[in-house]
């Protein structure tokens, strides 16, 4: 797991994020995604990685409200 994946996973998986922290996590996606190729695979991959994970969470939770 790649640091990408930590910054957007305590943005947006681990509290309801401000619109700072909304802002300074939007920006640093941006940042690396202007650089170099193997940071635009690391942002990639966090948002596949943290996506899936929310996929997951509410795949969990939907199946919950039908017992």
């Amino acid at each position: 797991m790649n640091s990408t994946t930590n910054a957007l996973r305590m943005t947006f998986m681990t509290k309801i994020p401000t619109q700072e922290d909304i802002d300074r996590t939007c920006n640093d996606l941006a940042e690396k995604l202007g650089t170099s190729e193997a940071s635009r695979n690391d942002v990639k991959i966090a948002l596949v990685d943290v996506l899936e994970e929310a996929l997951q969470g509410w795949n969990y939770f939907s199946k919950k409200a039908l017992i």
